[in-house]
Protein backbone atom coordinates (compact mmCIF):
# COMPACT_ATOMS: atom_id res chain seq x y z
CA UNK A 1 0.00 0.00 0.00
CA UNK A 2 1.19 3.49 -1.27
CA UNK A 3 2.10 5.77 2.08
CA UNK A 4 -0.71 7.84 3.55
CA UNK A 5 -3.59 5.60 1.41
CA UNK A 6 -5.75 3.08 3.78
CA UNK A 7 -7.30 0.20 2.27
CA UNK A 8 -11.42 0.96 2.10
CA UNK A 9 -12.41 -2.74 0.97
CA UNK A 10 -10.53 -5.68 -0.30
CA UNK A 11 -11.71 -9.41 -1.05
CA UNK A 12 -12.10 -11.86 -1.08
CA UNK A 13 -16.28 -11.55 -1.92
CA UNK A 14 -16.60 -15.14 -3.00
CA UNK A 15 -15.83 -16.08 0.76
CA UNK A 16 -18.23 -13.44 1.47
CA UNK A 17 -21.43 -14.59 -0.83
CA UNK A 18 -21.30 -18.05 1.72
CA UNK A 19 -22.56 -15.59 3.95
CA UNK A 20 -24.61 -13.33 2.34
CA UNK A 21 -26.59 -15.38 -0.68
CA UNK A 22 -26.93 -12.36 -2.75
CA UNK A 23 -23.67 -11.82 -3.58
CA UNK A 24 -22.89 -13.83 -6.76
CA UNK A 25 -19.93 -16.28 -5.93
CA UNK A 26 -18.25 -15.19 -9.21
CA UNK A 27 -16.78 -12.00 -8.10
CA UNK A 28 -13.69 -10.52 -8.38
CA UNK A 29 -12.39 -9.29 -5.32
CA UNK A 30 -10.71 -5.94 -5.46
CA UNK A 31 -8.97 -2.97 -3.47
CA UNK A 32 -10.02 0.62 -3.24
CA UNK A 33 -7.17 2.37 -2.10
CA UNK A 34 -8.46 5.88 -0.54
CA UNK A 35 -6.60 8.23 -0.80
CA UNK A 36 -5.80 10.60 3.08
CA UNK A 37 -7.46 13.63 1.27
CA UNK A 38 -10.31 13.63 -0.92
CA UNK A 39 -8.41 15.68 -3.91
CA UNK A 40 -5.69 12.80 -4.25
CA UNK A 41 -6.70 10.12 -6.45
CA UNK A 42 -8.45 6.39 -5.79
CA UNK A 43 -7.14 3.07 -7.34
CA UNK A 44 -8.58 -0.10 -7.64
CA UNK A 45 -7.15 -2.95 -7.82
CA UNK A 46 -8.45 -6.55 -9.04
CA UNK A 47 -6.50 -9.57 -7.51
CA UNK A 48 -6.67 -11.16 -10.38
CA UNK A 49 -4.38 -9.90 -13.97
CA UNK A 50 -6.51 -6.57 -15.07
CA UNK A 51 -6.56 -3.42 -16.36
CA UNK A 52 -5.08 -0.40 -13.49
CA UNK A 53 -8.31 1.87 -12.93
CA UNK A 54 -8.12 4.96 -10.92
CA UNK A 55 -11.06 8.10 -10.19
CA UNK A 56 -9.76 10.95 -10.06
CA UNK A 57 -10.94 14.65 -9.11
CA UNK A 58 -10.18 17.25 -11.90
CA UNK A 59 -8.49 19.13 -9.43
CA UNK A 60 -5.78 16.29 -8.39
CA UNK A 61 -5.03 15.44 -11.63
CA UNK A 62 -1.16 16.48 -11.00
CA UNK A 63 -1.38 13.99 -7.96
CA UNK A 64 -1.31 11.41 -10.43
CA UNK A 65 2.50 9.50 -10.05
CA UNK A 66 4.20 9.04 -13.40
CA UNK A 67 3.60 5.35 -14.05
CA UNK A 68 -0.08 6.80 -14.97
CA UNK A 69 2.03 8.10 -18.23
CA UNK A 70 0.56 4.98 -19.88
CA UNK A 71 -1.47 4.03 -22.95
CA UNK A 72 -5.03 3.64 -22.06
CA UNK A 73 -8.65 4.87 -21.94
CA UNK A 74 -10.40 7.84 -20.13
CA UNK A 75 -13.73 8.99 -18.82
CA UNK A 76 -14.36 12.55 -18.45
CA UNK A 77 -17.90 12.66 -15.98
CA UNK A 78 -19.61 15.90 -15.52
CA UNK A 79 -22.71 16.94 -14.69
CA UNK A 80 -25.50 17.69 -16.93
CA UNK A 81 -27.92 20.76 -17.12
CA UNK A 82 -30.45 18.24 -16.70
CA UNK A 83 -30.82 17.13 -12.36
CA UNK A 84 -29.86 13.75 -12.45
CA UNK A 85 -28.19 13.29 -15.07
CA UNK A 86 -24.23 13.03 -15.91
CA UNK A 87 -22.11 13.66 -19.73
CA UNK A 88 -19.25 11.58 -20.20
CA UNK A 89 -16.56 12.08 -22.68
CA UNK A 90 -14.57 8.74 -23.41
CA UNK A 91 -11.15 8.96 -25.18
CA UNK A 92 -7.60 7.13 -26.07
CA UNK A 93 -4.45 7.68 -25.60
CA UNK A 94 -2.39 4.88 -28.47
CA UNK A 95 1.04 5.88 -26.58
CA UNK A 96 2.08 6.36 -22.85
CA UNK A 97 0.45 9.70 -22.17
CA UNK A 98 -2.46 8.42 -20.51
CA UNK A 99 -1.71 11.38 -17.45
CA UNK A 100 -0.60 13.66 -20.32
CA UNK A 101 -3.45 13.81 -22.18
CA UNK A 102 -6.13 14.04 -19.24
CA UNK A 103 -3.54 17.13 -17.75
CA UNK A 104 -4.27 18.57 -21.30
CA UNK A 105 -8.12 18.55 -20.60
CA UNK A 106 -7.56 20.37 -17.48
CA UNK A 107 -7.14 23.32 -19.63
CA UNK A 108 -8.78 22.96 -22.48
CA UNK A 109 -12.48 21.54 -21.10
CA UNK A 110 -14.65 22.90 -18.75
CA UNK A 111 -17.69 20.30 -18.49
CA UNK A 112 -16.17 17.37 -16.61
CA UNK A 113 -15.43 17.13 -12.36
CA UNK A 114 -13.99 13.94 -12.07
CA UNK A 115 -12.42 10.96 -14.46
CA UNK A 116 -12.24 7.22 -14.36
CA UNK A 117 -8.76 6.61 -15.64
CA UNK A 118 -7.65 2.65 -17.25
Amino acid sequence: MIPGERALLAGPFHERSKLDPAMPSDVTPATFLMPSSSADPLEVRLSQPAPRMAVVERSAIAALDASWEAIGVYVLIGTDAEPGSYTAYVGKVDSPRLRSRVAHHVRTRTDWDRALLV
